[in-house]
This record gives C-alpha cells, structure tokens and sequence, in this order.
C-alpha cells in the first residue's frame, strides 16, 4: 500500500526532517519507520482527515544490527540538550529515534547506555505492515497503519502513563479516526456484521476492526500484552478517564476493540 501527500503544506516540516534522516539512514542500509504523533498525522492526512494543526513531534524508530551502528547513525546530528541519549536536533526540531532489530532484548526491550529502557514490542511487525508514503520534498518513508499505530500507542501509555498524556490522546485520535473518509465506505461494504453487532456504531465498529488487524500483526506474547492491559479494569478506568467528559464513549471504543482483538486471539 501507498500514499503520496507531497502536495500537503501540513506535513512540509515533516517532508524536510525526514528527507536528511532518510539519507543517513539509507546510507548505512537502515531501515527507517515514523511512529508517534507525526505517523498519526501522516496516516490522516492521506485519509483526508483536517488535522487541525499538525504536530511538530517527530519519533522515528530505526531497524539497527548493533548499538555501534545506532550510535554511528545518531552522530549525524547534534544531540538534543537535555534530553535522552537517542535524542538528536535536524531541521532545529528534536526528534526521538528509537532503536529495534538486531539489539533487542528476548524480552523485546532496548536499554540504552543511560540506563533508560524502552518496550520496542510491536515495532518490527509494524514495519512489516507499514504504508509507503511520500511526502514534501519528494522523500518516500514507512509509516504504520492505524492498526500498528494503536498496538503501539497502547504499550506507550502503559509505559509512560505517569508522565504524559499524550499517548492516550493520540490512541484516542487513532481509534476514532478509522471510521471517516473513504473507511465508512469500508465498514459499510465489508464489516457489516461487524457494524449490526455494535449496534450501528460506526465508531465502535471501526475501533473493534482495528483490534483484529492489530492482533493479526502480533503473535502469542504480542497478544498476552495487550489483552493483559485491555482485560485489567483498572488500567482501562484510567486510560479512558483521560478523555474527560468523552469518557463514556472512550471506554467504548476501548471495549470494542479489545474484542476484535480477542477475535484473532482466542
């Protein structure tokens, strides 16, 4: 699958950050994905969602064989004052680049030399299922789909719940997206079983497709962790109170997608 947005004034900042990653990265035979909110809205922009205003957060994830080759790819770029090690400054915007692949752990974490360690489940089968978009300036990136994108923003608000917000903001934005633009056509054409059985809730509907194609992503232990967050009721409490008076609703599409996600499974 792929999408060309080049034509997008939104997405410009991305297009001009990512042209001089993806040639340091290509240089080195380094396979590159954009995650966080910028691949959020470069999925939307290919949809034909309004953003509103994008964001100027930029996470990359990057395919490396050892942390010497991730450490050779980094020091490209200045280092972001204050922040983590695998943080780096192009275009003057701070972009997090996360490492996966060949430096995994068995238990599919990275530890940096810090002492900082990051959850990187997911990663590798998003990359596989990624999107080929364009953008400005003419470079071509790998992006997740909005299945992998929730898959990974769930593990991220685990991990980070203490400390931010922003990864269920973004979950929350990922699962109540897949049902506008052309994916209502979708949903109506090919899950209206899916469709009758929440109800008619489009969004409800969308939010459980999207936990089918995300379980379809993982295998056994991808799916024990994330049937362990959706099955705890105290981390769902708190994921969907995070939406505030849309709470209701939040917990709905919470509710649905941890079916589709049980569907593939069980």
């Amino acid at each position: 699958m792929s999408c060309d947005v080049s034509s997008s004034p939104d997405l410009d900042l991305q297009g001009r950050v990512l042209t001089q990653l993806s040639a340091a990265t290509a240089e080195r035979g380094v396979s590159l994905l954009v995650i966080g909110a910028a691949a959020r809205d470069i999925m939307m922009t290919c949809l034909g969602l309004e953003l509103g205003r994008a964001t100027r957060d930029l996470d990359v994830a990057v395919a490396v064989t050892s942390m010497a080759q991730f450490e050779d790819l980094l020091s490209v770029f200045p280092r972001a004052v204050g922040r983590g090690s695998h943080s780096i400054v192009v275009e003057g915007i701070e972009v997090d680049v996360v490492p996966f692949g060949g430096v995994e752990s068995m238990a599919r974490r990275i530890a940096f030399p810090d002492g900082f360690e990051l959850d990187v489940l997911g990663v590798a089968e998003a990359l596989g299922a990624a999107v080929r978009v364009t953008l400005p300036h003419g470079v071509t990136v790998r992006v997740p789909t909005f299945a992998a994108q929730a898959v990974l923003k769930l593990f991220a608000w685990r991990d980070r719940r203490y400390v931010t917000r922003k990864d269920a903001i973004d979950l929350r934005a990922i699962l109540g997206a897949g049902w506008r633009a052309s994916q209502l056509d979708r949903l109506y054409t090919n899950e209206w079983e899916t469709v009758e059985r929440w109800g008619g809730d489009v969004v409800a509907a969308s939010a459980a497709v999207l936990g089918r194609e995300g379980a379809a992503l993982l295998g056994p232990a991808g799916w024990a962790e994330v049937l362990g967050i959706l099955r705890d009721p105290h981390l769902v409490e708190s994921l969907a109170g995070t939406a505030g008076s849309m709470a209701g609703e939040f917990l709905l599409q919470l509710e649905a997608y941890r079916e589709g996600f049980g569907e593939v499974s069980s």
